[in-house]
């Protein structure tokens, strides 16, 4: 996608995730300033305010520890309605 439409930021991020995903923190920050490079020089404008805080993202997570646990996707503080609907259905299940 890249080599048809550098310009495109979401493609950038996409390839910045999967790099930081594998370990690539490096290769992942090097690919963010590619994209800060092109948008510079050919469009004259910065990345969005989205591909600033994926690459601030990177640059943290390359300093933290390595495990083998999941990424959490989405936090469960705040969400009451969906923890009460889960114990809910626990309760429900474990009455079977």
């Amino acid at each position: 996608m890249l080599a048809f439409d550098p310009w495109r930021e979401e493609a950038h991020r996409l390839l910045m995730l999967a790099l930081a995903r594998s370990g690539q923190h490096n290769a992942a920050l090097a690919q963010y300033e590619t994209c800060r490079r092109i948008l510079k020089t050919d469009l004259g404008v910065d990345p969005t305010p989205e591909t600033k805080v994926w690459a601030e993202r990177i640059r943290i997570a390359r300093t933290l520890p390595r495990h083998n646990l999941p990424t959490l996707l989405t936090p469960f503080i705040g969400r009451e309605v969906e923890r009460a609907e889960i114990a809910r259905l626990l309760v429900n299940w474990s009455a079977w």
